[in-house]
């Protein structure tokens, strides 16, 4: 048989009312109260019925999250981060992939609102902040990673792109002294390749180094495309001493065609990327990157969503930018032993 709240109630030697509100996380309640009656729930194995509890309190209990892939460890990584600090408030996620494809984005954009989900993570470099309200009913609870905002009236978590691709190309030139860095960059309309690719060319500037086109090459984040990038590369008359990928993917991607190719890393191209994945420091040589909190990045923007979720008058505008820095490893150049990197501040 079904147990029901009464049941709870009954048992716990409480109102029904005040196990609705241990159930829904109130303040109201001593913590002695709250003990007994999940005490209680776990001995009845009561599950409370979710539509009627959503009628009720108007929550869902559902965070819906929207990312332009799901297949990278960028993407893993933020995943995980965005999942566990839901989980320890009760709540659960729902996942989707757009792809970058902004129909996919503007599609799940209205399947996921109008009472399905409490609030809506989004990620969508390919497009605007303004873009996405277009497409969302007013007041909606929503928090936006690494997206463009213009403006103070969104909520959003970012990382400082610029300075970590200049800080990376500076430790390039400076520790280095290449003078010849080849870029592998994101597409031009994704927010972050744009950011990075300017840190890319402030450093040039900031240290007396020319633009050179031809070491410019597009990629569009995924380890082909930094393949056939690198492939390109080293079809160059004069190759570049050192070469700079907008993201890991890309780098990990040119670091097996120069395998193929014969060409050492970092003797003849030293090599850099962006994000600082788990495996980066896995492979062979060990990848020198810029590092993202990504974890922390997902943690961040479920805590300013459930703050906006639970406010009564809206979400203000919140501007956090997650600041970033440079794992040195082998693959630069630098001198490490096998289990040794070294961190300086972007």
């Amino acid at each position: 048989m079904t147990v029901g709240i009464k049941e709870v109630a009954r048992k716990a030697n409480v109102s029904i009312a005040t196990v609705s509100r241990v159930l829904n996380g109130s303040d109201s309640v001593k913590e002695k109260t709250k003990r007994r009656v999940m005490s209680v729930v776990g001995e009845l194995n009561y599950v409370p019925h979710a539509i009627g509890r959503a009628l009720i309190t108007h929550r869902t209990n559902l965070l819906g999250v929207i990312l332009p892939d799901v297949h990278s460890e960028f993407f893993s990584e933020l995943i995980r981060g965005i999942d566990q600090a839901a989980r320890e408030r009760s709540y659960h996620i729902i996942l989707s992939s757009t792809h970058s494809n902004k129909k996919e984005i503007e599609s799940m954009l209205g399947v996921m609102q109008g009472g399905h989900v409490d609030g809506l993570i989004v990620m969508s470099p390919h497009l605007s902040a303004d873009g996405v309200l277009k497409r969302l009913a007013p007041r909606s609870k929503l928090v936006f990673v690494n997206t463009y905002t213009d403006g103070n009236g969104f909520v959003s978590v970012s990382i400082d792109n610029f300075n970590g691709a200049f800080q990376m190309i500076r430790h390039l030139v400076v520790a280095h002294g290449h003078k010849r860095i080849a870029i592998l960059k994101g597409e031009e309309s994704n927010f972050d390749a744009r950011e990075r690719f300017n840190g890319y060319v402030g450093a040039l500037k900031k240290y007396g180094l020319r633009r050179v086109l031809e070491l410019e090459i597009t990629g569009n984040f995924t380890e082909e495309s930094g393949y056939d990038g690198m492939m390109k590369i080293l079809k160059l008359k004069t190759k570049p001493s050192a070469l700079f990928c907008a993201n890991d993917s890309m780098a990990l991607g040119a670091l097996r065609a120069m395998h193929e190719k014969d060409i050492i890393v970092p003797g003849e191209i030293a090599l850099a990327g962006f994000d600082d994945i788990p495996s980066a420091r896995y492979v062979l040589p060990a990848l020198t990157s810029v590092h993202v909190p990504i974890y922390e990045m997902g943690t961040l923007a479920v805590e300013h969503l459930l703050n906006g979720v639970k406010a009564m008058d809206g979400m203000k505008g919140i501007r956090k930018v997650l600041t970033t820095s440079i794992v040195i490893r082998e693959s630069c150049g630098c001198s490490l032993k096998s289990d040794e990197e070294v961190s300086e501040k972007a």
